[in-house]
């Protein structure tokens, strides 16, 4: 019965890398085009990720048996970017334009790495393709009944751009983070402090405004929208629109000699929220990064800070080491309120203080490597991931990533730590840019 299993496995990761080549067979023209005339400009591009994975959960979680799963995953995008200038010719940098971005994102995940492993977030986080981007599900389609193969319209938007006036209404990246590992003020689909590749930020529904009001000043306002959950889609999401989950923003960035700050008010998911970032440098030595908030709880009253400090330096000799620290208000105080805050789903994160250590190596031109320790400041569990990046050509690099979890085990609903509750990774994937 395992090999049967295995066997199905493998023939529909073949099949899937078969489709996808096929596909782009189908589309040469799409592989890679560029045009630019005086009254418009187009980009397309193409990326494709082939990744082997492996997920291992020791037997001291779930079950009484160790759990070993594999399989392959792949991800398309098809990213089309343009303008249209509205003038005869686009004589200065201040003339006015239409700006539109389609990202579509084809994903496969084989059923084996959905259930059974309790790599179903690593995985997802892996690919960008998460449950916890919340944007409305009618831009989600499934392809099979039988297997997670879905093909999603990432971003979608139009613009308008007029000095000092930018307008961009539509599914798009919404990015308020000035720390690298924990960001708590990107509200809207935040990258995990694991997450190495972050070329592509998912896209969320809603309407941006940017005025420029000086060469280093800047107001900006957010509209957010906000949907019902719906646990029967996929995407965990549905496609009606919940007024209790709608977000405003408003935000004013500004210089001050080496350092760049702003203020941001608003209200986000029935939270009102004041807060700040900061980041420069000092002694043309040390980089410093800092953001945060404190949000009032319209329901209950109640109030939580979120903050986050990192210093960096990159060395001659192509060394970066980054340190963050982060207060998390909306985190347990303690290890038996994992369960709830698990349940509430307010947060990617469970306890309420932890540090990072991140470092980043060019051992060679072609070769990159980075890693991270992630401490869990309550339980004292952690993450240690680890990340290298081969260039094997302009256009193509092969990566390895590798999750070693460590903290004591546990069963829900009680958990004895947070890192303890995933399972070791590993995983080879291959990045092909078109």
């Amino acid at each position: 019965m395992r090999q049967a299993k295995n066997m199905a496995n493998q023939i529909m990761a073949r099949c899937t890398v078969i489709s996808v080549m096929l596909l782009m067979q189908s589309f040469p023209a799409w592989s890679f085009y560029e045009s630019e005339t005086a009254r418009s400009y187009i980009d397309v591009s193409v990326m494709t990720r082939v990744s082997g994975n492996h997920y291992y959960t020791s037997h001291r979680n779930f079950s009484f048996i160790d759990q070993n799963e594999s399989g392959i995953t792949v991800t398309n995008r098809v990213m089309i970017n343009g303008e249209i200038f509205t003038m005869p010719v686009k004589t200065t940098t201040t003339s006015p334009f239409l700006s539109y971005e389609v990202n579509v994102l084809q994903s496969y995940i084989p059923n084996n790495l959905l259930v059974g492993s309790g790599a179903t977030d690593s995985i997802a986080s892996h690919i960008g393709h998460s449950s916890n981007i919340e944007r409305s599900d009618s831009l989600d389609w499934s392809v099979s009944s039988h297997r997670y193969l879905h093909i999603t319209a990432d971003r979608l938007n139009l613009g308008w751009h007029w000095q000092p006036f930018d307008i961009i209404l539509g599914r798009q990246a919404i990015n308020l983070a000035t720390t690298f590992f924990f960001t708590p003020n990107d509200f809207f689909a935040p990258f995990s402090a694991q997450r190495f590749f972050r070329i592509y930020k998912p896209g969320v529904d809603g309407l941006r405004t940017d005025i420029e009001l000086s060469p280093r000043s800047q107001f900006s306002a957010f509209f957010i929208a906000g949907y019902t959950l719906d646990n029967e889609n996929d995407s965990g999401w549905s496609s009606a629109s919940e007024s209790d989950r709608r977000s405003s923003l408003v935000r004013y960035l500004n210089e001050w000699r080496d350092f760049q700050w702003a203020v941001i008010f608003g209200e986000v998911k029935q939270r009102d929220l004041v807060g700040f970032s900061l980041q420069g440098e000092l002694f043309d030595w040390l980089g410093v990064r800092t953001e945060g908030h404190r949000a009032d709880y319209q329901k209950t009253g109640k109030s939580k800070n979120e903050i986050s400090l990192g210093i960096e330096h990159r060395w001659e000799n192509g060394l970066n080491v980054n340190i963050e620290l982060f207060y998390h208000g909306l985190g347990a105080k303690s290890v038996q309120e994992y369960s709830s805050i698990l349940q509430s789903n307010d947060s990617s994160y469970l306890a309420n203080k932890y540090a990072a250590v991140g470092a980043s190596y060019e051992f060679t031109p072609l070769l990159i490597g980075d890693l991270v320790i992630i401490q869990n400041g309550l339980d004292h569990s952690r993450l240690l991931a680890m990340n290298a990046t081969y260039s094997l050509a302009d256009e193509a690099e092969l990566v390895i990533n590798i999750g070693l979890p460590s903290g004591k085990k546990g069963q829900l609903p009680n958990l004895k730590s947070e890192y303890g509750l995933i399972p070791k990774s590993v995983s080879l994937e291959l990045r092909w840019f078109l």
